[in-house]
């Protein structure tokens, strides 16, 4: 192998194992599984008090830690998902009764 291939070849593997070095996570952070109350009605969009209640009736799932309410994403994630499903199925009942209803002054009429 000539000198230039030689240098060509050791600059990409050089390359490379820069990008291996950068992705590498130095920081010992500890990566937190938990939002508190408030972090968590922020990731959902809704207010404190809405997610405090919605906690308190069972509807979405937490633990307490004495008096703190803390919240894995996944729970908040399944919880907001259901609350879209109930959305959508309101708005058909919703729907269907307004049809129900106008159906009936028609006939009344």
């Amino acid at each position: 192998m000539s000198l230039e291939k030689s240098i060509e070849s050791l600059q990409k593997t050089m390359m490379d194992l820069i990008e291996v070095v950068k992705s590498i996570d130095t920081s010992n952070e500890v990566k937190r599984t938990t939002f508190t109350t408030d972090e968590a009605a922020d990731y959902v969009g809704v207010g404190r008090e809405v997610l405090l209640q919605a906690a308190k009736d069972g509807e979405v799932k937490h633990f307490r830690n004495g008096t703190r309410y803390l919240f894995r994403k996944k729970a908040l994630d399944e919880w907001i998902t259901i609350k879209e499903e109930e959305s959508i199925i309101y708005r058909d009942e919703k729907n269907y009764m307004d049809y129900l209803q106008n159906e009936l002054r028609k006939e009344a009429k």
